[in-house]
């Protein structure tokens, strides 16, 4: 089974390389990759967003210092969050104590100081967090994917209550939800799809009344 996937995500490439090996040593059932250079839109991120494999982030805050990424760790935690609400994120900083993150609660599980990562009883203090994160959220996509079974098959059996049918489409839409954020830069054109072919069912329900 592969392992799951924890990303780095920092503009300075040498850092970047350094915390991931720390981190890689405290977490041998984790694969660290690192994303540096940062990318560089907001929607550049949704093939890791959609990765199966991906468990959790790391991101540094000021990713727009360097002119490659166009918005700050925070902005990326927020975007996260209205694709994979449960992802673990944190944010890492050289200055935890300023107020830059536009209210934090809420949109990462933690903000790590960089000076923690090189302090070996604080690193430990702060993986051990991150560890637990990262099980529960392993929890809860196990316990969707069980519970969005038990509804299928009773989908395709019989019949879903009201509540039931509830529940199934915001599991449905969980699962689907990367890739509808992948298709909204293309909302035009998708709109222009959903028209052609609402036009190709009236123009068959035509077709079918005229030949009774």
């Amino acid at each position: 089974m592969a392992d799951k996937v924890v990303w780095l995500v920092d503009d300075q490439e040498d850092e970047c390389a350094s915390f991931a090996r720390l981190i890689q040593e405290k977490m041998q059932d984790i694969t660290v990759r690192q994303q540096c250079p940062p990318f560089k839109n907001l929607q550049d991120s949704l093939p890791m967003l959609r990765n199966q494999l991906t468990a959790g982030l790391i991101v540094d805050q000021r990713l727009k210092e360097t002119g490659i990424a166009t918005y700050t760790g925070i902005e990326l935690a927020k975007y996260v969050r209205s694709i994979r609400p449960k992802l673990p994120v944190y944010i890492l900083t050289n200055f935890p104590d300023e107020d830059e993150y536009g209210g934090p609660v809420g949109d990462v599980e933690g903000i790590v100081a960089k000076t923690d990562m090189v302090d070996s009883e604080k690193l430990d203090e702060w993986m051990a967090r991150f560890k637990r994160h990262l099980d529960v959220y392993a929890d809860i996509l196990s316990e969707r994917a069980q519970r969005f079974r038990v509804l299928l098959r009773k989908r395709v059996s019989s019949s879903l209550s009201e509540e039931e049918q509830k529940e199934y489409d915001e599991l449905q839409f969980l699962r689907i939800s990367p890739i509808v954020a992948g298709e909204s830069h293309n909302a035009e054109k998708l709109d222009e799809l959903i028209d052609a072919l609402q036009q190709l069912v009236k123009d068959k329900h035509k077709g079918s009344n005229s030949e009774t």
